[in-house]
């Protein structure tokens, strides 16, 4: 393999977490025990989620996909690395460019968010121990960010490490990151062209990292080449085996993630009167899209599709499943198709039995 440092600076991305019902939703986070507190912008903050990842320290109090209060700290280490064992003393006449910088930020109840980004002027001693349990990394704080920023943070903590990791100079592929999987893609894609360089282009915004419930699931949209010259696309998805992520199976360009799914969602009977469960909207969505694959090849023959999304509405008093299927076409145009799949009740439960 290549220089792996090279190739995934190259690489840019947006990178998504989702939950099964395709809402963003934190990275998964342990909370620790810690003797963190302090103030942040001038308010109380008694951080209870503490994450280095790529990079990067987050210390955050409360919320779900956002944390209510958190100080991010930018570390200045290469891909890769973590902070084992180091040190980062920062004083207040340090200058911008050569201290690691921050951003304090809070996400108050109306919903007005408030950062700040702080280059100099702060006073900061951060520690780290070494790595004694894999995934954990303790360390020790003491934060002054004087003046309108009104911060003082100090304690002992212990940090979730997530993200992209090297270690002895090997990619962790037991690491949940969309880097991972690129790598393992080109791995994959290597093995497959042996004797043939194998470079790739570009990850599309479709390459989502995702995490449903029943546990880890992994999708990349690829564009690569071959010595340079000849330009592929493919659609890989992803599983863990044994701890560690490999290539499940390889889409075509003209077939949707949505349609694919390495596990097809099955409905269970609901109550009648009651709430339908979570995997009636998966199922459902599921449906839509397979018909939807379908119908959007026959319009669009040969095209390239990507992003599809498919939003789903239930309404119980007429035992109906509304359902709108959206995917972009490579080159230009979106096809839209609507699809109502009804259902019948069977012994005080809503079913649905009609196949595609």
């Amino acid at each position: 393999m290549r220089n792996t440092k090279g190739f995934l600076l190259a690489v840019s991305m947006l990178v998504a977490v989702l939950q099964p019902n395709g809402n963003a939703a934190a990275a998964p986070c342990n909370k620790v025990n810690s003797t963190l507190s302090g103030k942040l912008l001038g308010t109380v903050f008694n951080p209870d989620k503490i994450v280095v990842e790529d990079g990067i320290l987050r210390i955050g109090q409360g919320g779900t996909s956002v944390a209510e209060k958190e100080v991010t700290v930018f570390l200045k280490l290469e891909k890769g690395s973590i902070p084992s064992g180091k040190e980062f003393v920062v004083y207040a006449k340090g200058k911008p460019g050569t201290d690691p910088m921050l951003v304090l930020a809070l996400w108050p109840d109306d919903g007005q968010r408030r950062s700040e980004t702080i280059l100099t002027g702060y006073q900061m001693k951060l520690t780290f121990g070494k790595e004694e349990k894999k995934g954990f990394l303790a360390g020790t704080i003491s934060l002054v960010v004087p003046g309108k920023f009104d911060t003082q943070v100090r304690g002992d903590f212990i940090a979730d490490i997530q993200g992209f990791r090297i270690i002895d100079g090997k990619v962790d592929l037991t690491a949940d990151s969309i880097d991972t999987l690129l790598v393992v893609a080109e791995s994959y894609l290597q093995e497959k062209h042996q004797g043939k360089r194998v470079l790739i282009e570009k990850a599309k915004e479709e390459a989502l990292l995702i995490t449903p419930q029943n546990g880890r699931l992994g999708q990349a949209y690829i564009e690569y080449s071959t010595d340079g010259v000849q330009k592929k696309k493919v659609k890989f998805q992803f599983e863990k085996y044994r701890g560690k992520w490999t290539v499940t199976r390889e889409l075509k360009p003209t077939q949707t993630f949505l349609a694919h799914p390495l596990h097809v969602p099955v409905p269970i009977p609901a109550p009648v009167g009651g709430k339908l469960p979570q995997g009636w909207g998966d199922f459902f969505r599921y449906l839509a899209a397979k018909r939807g694959e379908v119908a959007a090849n026959n319009k669009y023959p040969g095209k390239t599709l990507v992003n599809s999304e498919t939003i789903v509405a239930f309404d119980i008093k007429q035992g109906v499943v509304e359902t709108e299927f959206s995917v972009e076409v490579e080159g230009g145009g979106k096809f839209v198709k609507r699809y109502l799949f009804p259902l019948h009740q069977e012994k005080g439960a809503w079913k649905f039995k009609r196949k595609i």
